[in-house]
């Protein structure tokens, strides 16, 4: 569990210098690892299973919610150089 939750330690003290979301969501998912480590063991695929799963958590929440709400972005009707109709 030790290790696992100072990976996610030295990548949250990273991404404050850089400024990155991907980094804090990395560290995040390196602290849930070591909660799985902590409760199913450091010797199973659970830690490694966590870190995937939390890491594309989102990207997925991202994805979704794009796919869900098309209608934001209303389609363009003119050519936006000459102003003539597209149809």
């Amino acid at each position: 569990m030790s290790y696992w939750l100072a990976a996610a330690a030295i990548v949250f003290a990273v991404e404050m210098f850089l400024g990155t979301v991907y980094l804090l969501v990395l560290s995040a998912a390196l602290a849930g690892a070591s909660v799985a480590a902590f409760f199913f063991g450091a010797d199973t695929a659970a830690p490694w299973l966590a870190a995937s799963l939390l890491s594309l958590v989102p990207a997925w929440r991202k994805c979704t919610a794009c796919a869900a709400a098309p209608h934001r972005r209303p389609p363009p009707t003119t050519i936006w150089t000459s102003g003539k109709p597209l149809y």
